[in-house]
């Protein structure tokens, strides 16, 4: 019985991993080459705001501190609903990626302590 539990949760879990979105969570179908919509654009847009706000953010607190800081430190940084933001660093160097969870092509920006932002979204 135990096994037979552990084997069904395995599935779902696996499932969940191997699709990229969380469970119960789904959507339509990704086409690179169709023109994006009012709100696609509109979406990135707000992770490209937020991408230049961490990078503000980054620069005022190095020139205080002559530190980088994780994102739980940085002030003047808004990530809107339905995007994740991940910011790494050791204090002398930071890099940072900010994704769109609804967007079905999964658009992304990233940066770096260089201050330039690039778009990517995953290899097909």
């Amino acid at each position: 019985m135990l096994r037979a539990a552990f084997a069904a949760s395995a599935l779902v879990i696996a499932g969940s991993v191997l699709s990229g979105f969380p469970e119960g969570q789904s959507l339509a179908p990704c086409d690179p080459d169709a023109p994006l919509t009012d709100a696609q654009v509109a979406r990135r847009r707000m992770a490209i705001s937020a991408a230049r706000q961490i990078n503000t953010a980054e620069a005022r607190i190095w020139a205080a501190t002559k530190r980088y800081a994780p994102l739980n430190e940085l002030t003047g940084v808004s990530i809107a609903e339905g995007f994740e933001a991940q910011v790494s660093t050791d204090g002398t160097s930071y890099t940072f990626s900010i994704k769109d969870l609804r967007d079905a092509c999964r658009f992304a920006v990233f940066s770096d302590q260089q201050g330039l932002i690039y778009t990517a979204s995953p290899l097909r």
